[in-house]
C-alpha cells in the first residue's frame, strides 16, 4: 500500500509529458511545407501535392491558426492573372498573406512572379502576417492606384533576401515597397530597379510610422519618384540602417534623387550614393543622416564622414552603368578597375563577410570595396578536367564548387601538341561540359578550362591529353571498275559493285580536261 502513491505520482507525470510530446508533435505538424508545382492562376482550389499553384499554397498557409508553412517556388516564370482589386483574401487579385511564414524561390534569375496581366500588387501583407521571409525570387510587373506595387505590409518584420524586385509602378508612395506601422524592413542581398512612384514618393521603397530599414549589400538603381526620394522615401521614426549597398542612377522630380529622410536616423557605411538626379540631389529631407564612415559621395549632401570619399570622378568611371546579372543571382553594378570605391576601406571588421553575389569580402588583401559587390576575379579553378574522344569530335568535362565567387561561365583553351594556347569558345555560369567539332583528324589536341567573370580569370586547370578525336579511317579496298551506260545525249548510266567493307559513301569524279567531283 505504502508504494501506491508514488506510483500514482510517477503515472500523472508520463502522461503529463506524454501530454506536452503529444502538443509539441501537433504544433510541429500546424507548420507544412507546400510546393507550387503549377505556373498559372487559376480559380482557386485546395493546394494538392501534384496540382497546386502559388494562390492555392498561400490560401493554404493562411489558415494555419499558428502561420509558420513555408511555401517552395520551383525554377519559373508564375503569371498572376486573377484580377479582383477589392479582394483581400487571395481569392483573387493581389497575394493577400495573414499569417507568418516563409516563400522561398530557386533563385531570381530563375523563379519569377509576374503581375504584368493582373493589374494589382503582387503581394498585400495582411494583419497577422507578423513574421514574412520572401527569398530567391525575381517581382516584376506589380501595378496599383496605391502604394507597393510589389509588396505592401503595415505591421511586422518582413525579410527580403536574394530578391530582383524590378518594373512595378505604384500611384502612391513607394513604388515597389510601402510598409508603414510599426514594420522592421530587412533587405539582403537585393536589386531593387526600374520601379516608379507616380505622383508620390520612394520609387522604390518607402517606409513610415515607427518602423525601421535595414539595407544590406543591396542595389538600387534606375528607380523613379515624381515628388522626392527616387530610391528612398524615409518616414519612418524608427532608426535606418544603409550598409554595403550602391544606390546610383536614381531620381526624383523634387527632392532626394537617392534618399529622401523625413523622421527617424539614418545612419550609412561603406555604401556607394552618388550619380543620382541631374544635377546631382543624392540625399535631402529634414532627418537626421548619419555617416559610420568608408563611404563613397559626390558631396556632404550625404553628410560625409572624414572617412568617407568624395569624388568628382564620373559615374561609368566607377561602376558598370549597366546592371549585370552574369555573376550571382541577383543583378548588380560591377566596380571597374581604377574605381576610387576599390580597396577603400582598411578596417573590415563591422562589415558582412560576404557581398551581394555571396564573394568574400574582404576578396583577396584585406581591404574591402566600397559598395554592394567586390571586385576581383575568382579564386577557385574548375577541377576534374576529363576528355574523351567522340566520332570526329572531343568531349569536355569538368566541375567547379567554389564558394569564393558565382562565376560568370568558363573559358576553354585548345593547342596542337607543342603549339601555342588559343582561346576556344567562353561558356555561360553553370556549363559543365562541351563537345569541340572543330577538330582535324589524326592530330594530337590538349584542352585547359579557367572560371571567369568580367574583372578576369581563375589560374586554368589542363585536362589529360594530349587526345585524337576518333576520325574514320578510308577504306583500304578500291571498288572494280565501274561501268558505264550512254542512256540518251545528256545522260550516262554509272553502275559498280560493293566490294569494299566500312564505307559511309561514294564519290563521283568526272574527267573533262581535268577531274572534278559531280556527286558526293
Amino acid at each position: 500500500m505504502t508504494g501506491s502513491p508514488m506510483l500514482s505520482r510517477w503515472t500523472v507525470s508520463f502522461f503529463a509529458a506524454l501530454i506536452i510530446l503529444l502538443q509539441t508533435q501537433s504544433f510541429a505538424a500546424a507548420a507544412p511545407t507546400y510546393t507550387v508545382t503549377r505556373f498559372d492562376d487559376p480559380n482557386p482550389d485546395s493546394c494538392q501535392p501534384a496540382d497546386c499553384s502559388l494562390r492555392e499554397a498561400i490560401l493554404q498557409a493562411n489558415d494555419l491558426i499558428n502561420g509558420g508553412a513555408t511555401i517552395n517556388i520551383p525554377s519559373g516564370t508564375y503569371f498572376l492573372s486573377r484580377s479582383d482589386p477589392a479582394d483581400n483574401d487571395a481569392q483573387a487579385g493581389d497575394l493577400d498573406i495573414r499569417r507568418s511564414m516563409m516563400l522561398i524561390g530557386d533563385g531570381a534569375s530563375d523563379t519569377i512572379i509576374d503581375g504584368s496581366a493582373l493589374s494589382d500588387r503582387l503581394f498585400d501583407l495582411q494583419s497577422g502576417a507578423s513574421n514574412v521571409s520572401i527569398e530567391g525570387l525575381t517581382l516584376r510587373g506589380g501595378r496599383t492606384d496605391e502604394g507597393g506595387a510589389a509588396i505592401r505590409h503595415a505591421g511586422g518584420s518582413l525579410t527580403l533576401e536574394s530578391l530582383w524586385i524590378t518594373n512595378n509602378q505604384a500611384h502612391s508612395w513607394g513604388g515597389a515597397i510601402q510598409v508603414n506601422g510599426a514594420t522592421q524592413l530587412n533587405v539582403r542581398n537585393s536589386t531593387l530597379s526600374s520601379n516608379r512612384s507616380l505622383t508620390s514618393d520612394g520609387g522604390a521603397i518607402g517606409i513610415a510610422g515607427s518602423g525601421s530599414l535595414t539595407l544590406l549589400n543591396s542595389t538600387l538603381s534606375g528607380n523613379q519618384a515624381d515628388v522626392n526620394g527616387g530610391a528612398l522615401y524615409i518616414s519612418a521614426s524608427g532608426s535606418h540602417r544603409i550598409e554595403s549597398s550602391t544606390i546610383i542612377s536614381n531620381s526624383a522630380g523634387s527632392d532626394g534623387d537617392a534618399i529622401y529622410h523625413f523622421a527617424g536616423t539614418t545612419s550609412l557605411q561603406a555604401s556607394i550614393v552618388l550619380g543620382n538626379g541631374n544635377p546631382e540631389d543624392n540625399c535631402s529631407g529634414s532627418a537626421t543622416l548619419n555617416s559610420l564612415g568608408a563611404n563613397l559621395l559626390r558631396s556632404g549632401s550625404c553628410s560625409a564622414d572624414v572617412s568617407d570619399t568624395l569624388t568628382a570622378m564620373s559615374l561609368d568611371q566607377i561602376v558598370v552603368t549597366d546592371l549585370k546579372r552574369d555573376v550571382g543571382e541577383t543583378p548588380s553594378q560591377q566596380l571597374l578597375s581604377g574605381s576610387p570605391a576599390l580597396d577603400a576601406i582598411s578596417d573590415c571588421g563591422s562589415l558582412a563577410s560576404t557581398d551581394q553575389r555571396g564573394g568574400k569580402r574582404p576578396f583577396a588583401n584585406g581591404l574591402c570595396d566600397i559598395g554592394a559587390v567586390e571586385f576581383g576575379q575568382p579564386e577557385s579553378s574548375p577541377t576534374s578536367v576529363t576528355l574523351s574522344a567522340g566520332a570526329s569530335s572531343i568531349e569536355l568535362s569538368w566541375s567547379y564548387s567554389g564558394t569564393d565567387w558565382a562565376t560568370v561561365g568558363y573559358v576553354i583553351q585548345r593547342r596542337v601538341v607543342n603549339g601555342d594556347w588559343q582561346e576556344l569558345t567562353r561558356l555561360p555560369s553553370g556549363s559543365v561540359g562541351y563537345i569541340d567539332s572543330s577538330v582535324t583528324c589524326a592530330t594530337d589536341y590538349e584542352y585547359q578550362v579557367a572560371a571567369s567573370n568580367s574583372n578576369g580569370l581563375s589560374a586554368f586547370t589542363e585536362g589529360p591529353g594530349p587526345i585524337e578525336a576518333d576520325c574514320p579511317t578510308p577504306p583500304q579496298d578500291s571498288l572494280a571498275a565501274p561501268t558505264t551506260e550512254i542512256v540518251n545525249d545528256v545522260d550516262v548510266q554509272i553502275r559498280w559493285t560493293d566490294n569494299v567493307s566500312g564505307e559511309t559513301a561514294y564519290r563521283v569524279d568526272r574527267y573533262e580536261d581535268q577531274w572534278s567531283t559531280i556527286a558526293d
